[in-house]
């Protein structure tokens, strides 16, 4: 036995009776990892790409690809993520690439010591009905939470609810009590509402970090903090991290609404108001939410600027000595590293038009040489002179898949979806027709005509 042992253990009780038993939430804290999450999108496929977005990925892929999530895996891993929250529509096979997908990238994260967990996505149109939903974590429950690389915190699977407010309180009250009455799950629901609390065990926030500029994540952490304090609970909080948003390619322009990333200061700024409102996790919004341009994932634009700075706003994060100096560089050409000095690749396009018959487009581009494995499409204009609206062009798949949604916009009486039509409409402009040269020689061979038959009268 140590010597004082007697003396530490009077101070210990002392201690403790003077301010009282330790927390829940001191007591979890002391045993629990501060853990970096971020929302993963599994339902990509070819014609994904072929959608308009503000950026696309260094390399188009299918989420359902064995490279693909190998490569996701590997890049979370590399960047100090702890694991994955999948957006996640049910059970059901039909129509829903999430659940397959799911069950692949459990046993690709298994190999890489990456977690995964889902968020039941109320908002996808898949679950609509309360019985729906209980059927859903039902499954989960009995399913994919066993999976040894599911997340679990404390021996409790951890299950997010996104759009949870379709259902009512009693509802959910009904569907704990009925599928998890031993709280042996962490259910962590959606929005800054305290109210949740008395059904779910934490809070983080989805689409309210958009506008947020930090003011909400700060109060958010005050007010499960204080929910903790008051009914002596050890509720979560999990602050969101968002690097941008763009809407404006789903949205009407009069509903857009954009953050701009201004360099990666906006993603650092979001890093500083979730550090300040004491999170017990983080999650980043989002790996590849390539819809709404909030990835970190490597991209044509920016290379692997946003994955590299997240591993240095995850270093600062766990270990606040550590200074962050990666900065995003926007930039036309595929990187796989931070550039340091911005890179400028001219594009000219030149267009030409005639007003005669005769008219012509000349589409000149020139582009550095990437590595990107799509082609970009030439316009050319319809046998009408009708230009079409520019779009994103469509993405061959590396066995030469071709999509089969092109925009009817291209159509000129050709059935696009069948692959044995060429991706980019072959439309030409009409030829000007040359002049016939039947009957050219006509007006010399008639007076020769008349000559020779004078002559034959003449000899007779």
């Amino acid at each position: 036995m140590r010597p004082g042992y007697f003396g530490q253990l009077a101070l210990g009780l002392l201690v403790a009776f003077s301010f009282g038993a330790v927390s829940p939430v001191a007591a979890r804290e002391a045993q629990e990892p501060r853990l970096i999450l971020a929302f993963y999108h599994a339902a990509f496929d070819w014609v994904s790409w072929s959608q308009p977005l503000c950026d696309q990925p260094v390399t188009p892929y299918v989420s359902a690809g064995t490279v693909t999530l190998q490569r996701h895996v590997e890049q979370a891993r590399g960047a100090g993520i702890d694991g994955f929250v999948l957006i996640w529509r049910g059970p059901q096979l039909v129509g829903n690439p999430t659940e397959s997908n799911l069950r692949a990238l459990l046993d690709h994260a298994r190999q890489h010591d990456l977690a995964v967990a889902v968020a039941v996505d109320m908002a996808g149109g898949s679950l609509r009905t309360t019985d729906e939903v209980a059927g859903a974590l039902m499954a989960l429950r009995d399913g994919h939470v066993q999976h040894p690389a599911y997340l679990r915190v404390g021996e409790r699977a951890v299950v997010f609810l996104l759009g949870q407010n379709a259902l009512s309180q009693p509802s959910w009250e009904a569907l704990r009590g009925h599928i998890d009455p031993d709280r042996a799950m962490l259910w962590i629901a959606e929005g800054p509402s305290a109210d949740n609390l008395q059904i779910f065990d934490g809070l983080y926030l989805y689409d309210a970090t958009v506008t947020d500029t930090g003011g909400l994540t700060l109060q958010c952490g005050d007010a499960v903090r204080l929910w903790n304090r008051q009914t002596d609970a050890a509720a979560y909080w999990v602050a969101t991290v968002l690097p941008g948003y763009d809407d404006s390619y789903r949205v009407s322009p009069a509903h857009a609404f954009q953050r701009d990333r201004t360099g990666g200061e906006a993603y650092r700024s979001s890093w500083d108001y979730a550090d300040a409102s004491t999170p017990d996790w983080i999650v980043i919004r989002s790996f590849n939410e390539w819809p709404y341009c909030t990835q970190i994932e490597p991209s044509v634009t920016y290379g692997a600027s946003y994955l590299d700075l997240t591993a240095a706003l995850v270093a600062r994060y766990r270990l606040p000595s550590v200074t962050v100096t990666a900065t995003p560089t926007p930039t036309l050409v595929p990187s796989p590293t931070v550039i340091a000095t911005p890179l400028t690749v001219p594009v000219t396009i030149s267009t030409t038009l005639s007003p005669t018959p005769t008219s012509t487009i000349v589409s000149a581009v020139t582009l550095t040489p990437t590595a990107t494995p799509f082609r970009l499409a030439t316009p050319t204009p319809t046998p009408t002179f009708v230009i079409p609206e520019p779009r994103s062009g469509p993405v061959d798949g590396p066995t030469g898949e071709i999509p089969g949604d092109v925009d009817a916009s291209w159509s000129d009486g050709r059935d696009w979806s069948d692959p044995a039509v060429a991706v980019t409409p072959d439309l030409r402009l009409p030829v000007e027709a040359r002049p016939s040269r039947r009957c050219t020689l006509l007006p010399l061979l008639l007076p020769l005509a008349g000559i020779a038959a004078a002559a034959r009268r003449r000899s007779a």
